[in-house]
């Protein structure tokens, strides 16, 4: 997505918050899920275009979509802990390797 795409979408949110008409949906689909390393950088590219670049550390976890891109993203352990539990189908899982 391009930068004033993204800048439009932001202020379209924003605009919606500040007249109370966002409402939180809760959404269920499996990612997978691992500890980050104490230091480490994740790069999320959608097709050939980078998306985010962020630095995890220790205590964080790492989270990959299972999506086409199977983009990732780093979120704290207190959040991934209060957000997700475990899944109880563990043979969809796409590990680095797939």
């Amino acid at each position: 997505m391009e930068t004033k795409t993204k800048q439009y979408v932001q202020v379209l949110f924003e605009g919606a918050k500040n007249a109370d008409e966002v409402e939180r949906y809760l959404k269920f689909q499996n990612v997978d899920a691992r500890p980050a390393k104490e230091v480490e950088k994740i790069v999320t590219n959608i097709g050939t275009e980078k998306e985010t670049e962020n630095t995890a550390k220790k205590g964080d976890f790492v989270i990959r979509a299972q999506t086409k891109n199977k983009e990732e993203y780093i979120i704290s352990g207190d959040k991934f802990h209060n957000r997700y539990i475990p899944s109880e189908n563990k043979e969809d899982s796409q590990l680095p390797n797939d």
